[in-house]
């Protein structure tokens, strides 16, 4: 069995970890039992799920023996797919899609383009090219305009 040492990707989710746990059971500084366990936790469409030696268990217990182990090691990791990613406006073109927004009498710009593009915009310079596009669109449509 090789063990290395856990150390997270925060960089990238994972669809799934497991992990190899180190209990130590201490009374008065003298060790009186240690266990060794394996936690599996995944993510799917339903949720997070979590096992512990095999068996389903709570997330809030799993979390709870990982956070407490003495070791914890990484066995397996499977990573989500990184989506590919798409050419986003640059601050410049945000700029400008926020003028003409605000030309047209829109308060909420982020509003607007999330009920356009369908998903969270917490900044214009999240938006793609073809995203602005319609956006623009839809903007000059309000007023009966062509863009």
């Amino acid at each position: 069995m090789n063990l290395t040492p856990f150390t997270p990707n925060t960089g990238r989710k994972a669809d799934a970890r497991t992990f190899h746990v180190l209990t130590v059971v201490r009374e008065c500084g003298v060790t009186v039992d240690t266990e060794m366990n394996v936690v599996t936790l995944t993510r799917n469409a339903t949720g997070n799920v979590a096992t512990i030696d095999g068996e389903a268990t709570t997330m809030d217990q799993a979390v709870r023996l990982l956070k407490g182990a003495e070791i914890v090691w990484l066995q397996a990791e499977v990573l989500s797919p990184v989506a590919p990613m798409t050419d986003t406006l640059s601050k410049a073109e945000a700029c400008d899609l926020h003028r003409l927004l605000g030309s047209f009498g829109f308060r909420n710009h982020y509003a607007v383009a999330e009920e356009m593009v369908g998903r969270e915009v917490r900044s214009l310079t999240q938006v793609t090219a073809d995203e602005a596009a319609l956006i623009r669109s839809y903007a000059y449509g309000q007023f009966g305009l062509v863009g």
